[in-house]
């Protein structure tokens, strides 16, 4: 049976204890990189979050998760880095209505890897291309710190 420690995350997405249960000395309330309350659990459903694996030998850096492993929520970091993704979007005045439409709609695309994730790498890319030199940046410095591993090699940003 795979047996995993609890993880501490604060709500933007700051890791803080992979190990809150066995190494609770290293536990805080508020998170010390930007101040905000630290979570060990999924806010919809309660299950605690999966920290480092106890069930072996392992050399892995512990990474907090996206969404919740039993009920599939995206964790508070993850809504909030597709509203950084969405708000960059809306700043794009030289995308229509329409384009920044589709984009808003990529979102969970390139926040996780999905069937869809290729077509969304290419309107993103048109959309970098079509944004100008602020609008471009803009984009791709928030793909960089939002977007899945796969979307940034894709598109060669980091």
């Amino acid at each position: 049976m795979e047996q995993y420690d609890v993880g501490l995350v604060c709500l933007n997405g700051h890791e803080v204890n992979s190990a809150s249960r066995s190494s609770p000395q290293f536990n805080t309330k508020c998170c010390e990189e930007c101040g905000e309350p630290t979570i060990d659990a999924c806010p919809k459903c309660r299950t605690a979050i999966r920290g480092h694996y106890l069930g072996g030998y392992t050399c892995a850096d512990w990474i907090a998760p996206k969404c919740c492993h039993e009920c599939g929520a995206p964790y508070p970091w993850t809504e909030r880095k597709m509203e950084a993704l969405a708000s960059a979007i809306q700043e794009l005045d030289e995308l229509n209505d329409a384009e920044r439409s589709k984009l808003k709609e990529s979102i969970p695309d390139v926040i996780h890897e999905t069937p869809k994730t290729q077509a969304a790498i290419a309107r993103f890319k048109k959309a970098i291309g079509k944004a100008g030199v602020i609008g471009g940046k803009l984009l791709t410095e928030v793909l960089s710190k939002v977007a899945a591993e796969i979307v940034v090699k894709s598109m060669n940003i980091t």
